[in-house]
C-alpha cells in the first residue's frame, strides 16, 4: 500500500496507521499506569473506610449538596492495609460518579459497604437499589 498511487488505498492507510499510532498510545499510557500502580503498592498503610467516606465527602461537598445526596455505611471490615493514594482514588472516582451520573427523577442514595470473603476485603459501592 505505501507504493501505491491508488487515493483510496492512502485513505485506509493513513486509518490503520493513526488507528494503531492511537492503540500503541494506549498500551503505552497502560503500562505507565501499572508501573506507578506498583511503586505506589510499595508505601502501604493502614486506612479505615469510616476516614476515607469523610474525607472524600469534604472534597465533594458542593456536589453532595447541590445533588442532594445521601450516604449509607457498613463496614463489616472497617479497614484494610492499602497504598493511600490509590484507595483515596478509587473512593473518589466511585463517589463522583454516583454523584454525577445519578437520575435526576429521584434522591441519589449511595451506599458503602465491606465484607470479607475469605482472605479478601470485598468493598461495595452502590448507587441504586
Amino acid at each position: 500500500m505505501e507504493d501505491s498511487e491508488d487515493e483510496s488505498q492512502n485513505e485506509i492507510k493513513n486509518l490503520l496507521m493513526s488507528s494503531a499510532q492511537l492503540l500503541e498510545d494506549k498500551i503505552k499510557a497502560t503500562l505507565k499506569t501499572i508501573q506507578q500502580m506498583q511503586a505506589n503498592k510499595k508505601s502501604v498503610e493502614l486506612l479505615y473506610f469510616n476516614n476515607l467516606v469523610t474525607e472524600t465527602k469534604r472534597s465533594l461537598l458542593i456536589l453532595i449538596k447541590n445533588n442532594n445526596v445521601k450516604f449509607n455505611t457498613n463496614f463489616k471490615v472497617t479497614s484494610m492495609r492499602y497504598s493511600p493514594s490509590i484507595l483515596e482514588s478509587i473512593f473518589y472516582n466511585l463517589m463522583s460518579n454516583s454523584i454525577k451520573y445519578g437520575s435526576k427523577k429521584r434522591k441519589t442514595i449511595v451506599t458503602i459497604s465491606s465484607h470479607k470473603e475469605g482472605d479478601v476485603t470485598v468493598l461495595e459501592f452502590k448507587d441504586r437499589d
